[in-house]
């Protein structure tokens, strides 16, 4: 999917995963994602101050980090048959395994390291230097990062320690990947594709708004140097995979789902459902927006197409807060005319203290020739 991403990439510049603590502490952990899900208590450790990778690859599920991602990224950083030297389980504020400007092995039953790392995260507190360089070589103008200029982010780090210019803070000299030279980056030399490129890619491919396939700028900052989750919940399927995404939880009961080139709005593929299907996503947890805000919101939107449905058969898509039923109706879409996808966009205001929200949408028709094309689904969590 990115050209940056080598074939078991992960977020991690090495894993951090813990409660909830102080800024000092904070400053320590490494990984700019795994960073927020400390900051916000979205995994808790035992009495060890370890977490595991089953733990971990929950939580990414429950967040709305993509599955690929999160079992490419929980493999690559756990033992693992992608990861042997990696450990059972991780201490997250002792995982800067290699010293600045050293070019040597990640210790063996220890986090491993990436091949190359952009060392904004490497001291006892964010190098907001280091990001500022960044963002000048990189930040599209329209103040929106792109895929091309996450790629572009990550080139500036791409480079052994020693090379001419600025370089990576520390090489991994056991993960370097055959055919790449000392002062070769991957957009210089494919073969020199690393975590350090697939890892932003996937911090992109998560984060990113799915209707403008962007991260605005102050939210990528934000996310580097404060570990602040962006302020929406932001998920999407435009089902391109060939397959359902990891924001999904397909049910047995209403399987085979159907991702057909006949049910694509744009691109080659999207969903098909039939006669009383469902498909909900995951519980998707609502961002923590502080205690000054009024609270939080849904909006969905998605482009739907319908055929044969009788009377009284819908399509109805709905909410549920917190597991709770009954689930919140926000559209039930009767038979329109013709056969043209159109799009929608529904908001449903959130109760005060919900903390996940999953979204459904069900048929209620009684013949398989009775169908419902969906295409292009936007779920966003976001502060009112």
């Amino acid at each position: 999917m990115h050209a940056q991403r080598a074939a078991a990439v992960s977020f991690l510049s090495t894993v951090a995963l813990f409660g909830v603590a102080d800024a000092q502490d904070l400053g320590r952990i490494t990984c700019p994602v795994m960073g927020m899900f400390v900051r916000n208590g979205l995994l808790n450790p035992d009495a060890a101050g370890f977490v595991t990778r089953e733990q971990t690859l929950q939580a990414f599920l429950a967040r709305g980090v993509p599955e690929h991602i999160a079992r490419e990224t929980t493999d690559a950083n756990f033992k693992s048959t992608v990861c042997p030297a990696c450990p059972e389980r991780i201490n997250p504020f002792e995982m800067n395994t290699i010293a600045s400007g050293q070019l040597t092995g990640s210790p063996f039953n220890a986090p491993q390291e990436h091949f190359r790392s952009t060392g904004i995260r490497d001291r006892n507190a964010p190098f907001v230097g280091a990001f500022n360089l960044g963002e000048r070589r990189c930040m599209p103008e329209n103040g929106q990062w792109t895929e091309a200029s996450m790629a572009c982010f990550a080139d500036v780090w791409d480079r052994d320690t020693g090379c001419p210019g600025v370089t990576s803070n520390d090489v991994d000299t056991n993960k370097r990947p055959q055919g790449c030279g000392r002062c070769e980056s991957a957009l210089q030399n494919p073969l020199c594709a690393s975590q350090l490129g697939g890892a932003i890619a996937n911090m992109f491919e998560t984060f990113k708004d799915p209707v403008l396939n962007t991260i605005a700028q102050e939210h990528f900052r934000a996310m580097w140097l404060d570990l602040e989750f962006p302020p929406r919940g932001v998920h999407g399927d435009d089902f391109e995979a060939g397959e359902l995404s990891g924001m999904w939880a397909p049910s047995s009961r209403f399987a085979p789902y159907e991702i057909t080139a006949k049910a694509a709005a744009a691109g080659a593929f999207g969903l098909r459902l039939r006669r009383n299907q469902a498909l909900r996503t995951q519980r998707m947890a609502v961002p923590v927006f502080g205690a000054a805000s009024p609270g939080g919101a849904l909006a969905v939107s998605y482009d739907a197409r319908m055929r044969n449905f009788d009377a009284g058969e819908h399509l109805v898509v709905e909410a549920r807060v917190d597991g709770a039923n009954p689930w919140i109706v926000l559209h039930r879409q009767a038979q329109p005319a013709g056969f043209a996808f159109v799009r929608h966009v529904h908001t449903l205001t959130l109760p005060a203290g919900a903390a996940t929200v999953e979204v459904r949408f069900r048929i209620n028709a009684d013949e398989r020739r009775e169908k419902v094309d969906i295409d292009n689904v936007g779920v966003v969590i976001f502060q009112e």
